[in-house]
């Protein structure tokens, strides 16, 4: 049921843009982009896989679980290939959570790497678009609105993650849930967060997981940018870090498939906003959704070279505690 309801959105958001939108301009515009301006695009997209792979690599040291970048970009790639343009109820985090999961590591090395490396970059998305804003020239209501929202949503988040890595305020917390430790679901939802702790409580990890995410998110604005040039949009880059990690953070919410008709909406009305014209913004959103199937082919071969492909597919979707 939770699948035909992500789908029936995401049909339902694309058949309101093809219905909006000027198709024969998003024709016009696409004869105009370059060739290398899409191979460019290919390329950061296929940089901004490796980042995260790395990302979710730093974390997975720390349990000395043998796991190096490139054996874990075969998964990587497989989970984009999910979160992206399969519509399953197994999502890609899951799979990646169950690859580790599966070789009797436990349900807390599986997960809270997944889940700190998400939370880190939601705070990082707000952190960056919070300092682009500043450079915005565009003057708007919502531009008056995110100068005043995104610093507060910034402080709010670093606060809530120094006070999880703040043991006298984590334990006491941790230690009050303990009493209903014998339900197995709170079990592992301690588990999970006491490896969440540990990794916040080291700033060494911490920064290194900022660093890596900052950098992914400037590969995407770059991206997004470049797309935008090849199109002819005459934005300022610093609209672009605004605009792009809002766009992430909106698609990011597990009310559509892959994000597919929400992205595109969000960010045909945000383009908008800031002075791009509709057919432009909706060009640029046909050719990253072409970037998106492009990149996440190698998910599709890695998946089926896969021993036992199917089986993974069937236990991951049937594994109990693990992130969907």
């Amino acid at each position: 049921m939770q699948i035909l309801i992500k789908v029936g959105i995401s049909l339902g958001l694309i058949a309101f843009l093809v219905y909006r939108i000027d198709w024969a301009g998003v024709a016009t515009n696409l004869e105009a982009v370059s060739v290398w301006v899409v191979v460019a695009a290919i390329g950061l997209q296929f940089a901004m896989y490796v980042v995260g792979t790395w990302r979710w690599s730093v974390l997975l040291a720390l349990h000395r679980l043998g796991h190096r970048i490139k054996s874990l970009l075969p998964i990587f790639f497989i989970g984009a290939l999910f979160n992206n343009l399969l519509p399953s109820v197994t999502g890609g985090d899951l799979l990646r959570a169950y690859y580790i999961y599966k070789q009797r590591h436990g349900i807390a090395v599986a997960v809270s790497p997944i889940i700190t490396e998400r939370v880190v970059g939601l705070v990082t998305l707000i952190g960056l678009a919070t300092l682009a804003i500043n450079y915005v020239e565009i003057e708007n209501s919502v531009t008056a609105m995110l100068r005043a929202l995104l610093p507060l949503l910034f402080i709010g988040s670093v606060v809530a993650l120094v006070l999880i890595g703040h043991s006298r305020v984590y334990w006491p917390v941790h230690r009050f849930f303990e009493r209903w430790q014998h339900v197995k679901a709170v079990e592992a939802l301690l588990r999970i967060a006491e490896a969440g702790h540990r990794y916040v409580n080291r700033p060494g990890v911490m920064l290194r997981l900022v660093a890596l995410s900052l950098l992914g998110q400037i590969i995407e604005i770059l991206l997004f940018w470049l797309l935008g040039r090849g199109v002819g949009a005459e934005l300022a880059i610093w609209n672009y870090a605004v605009i792009v990690p809002l766009i992430f953070v909106v698609a990011s919410l597990p009310i559509t498939i892959g994000g597919h008709g929400v992205r595109e909406t969000v960010a045909i009305a945000f383009f908008g906003l800031y002075g791009m014209a509709e057919d432009q913004s909706a060009t640029i959103m046909v050719v990253f959704l072409a970037v998106l199937l492009i990149t996440s082919l190698p998910g599709l071969y890695f998946f089926m070279s896969m021993k036992g492909h199917k089986d993974f597919l069937k236990q991951a979707s049937h594994t109990k505690g693990l992130p969907r």
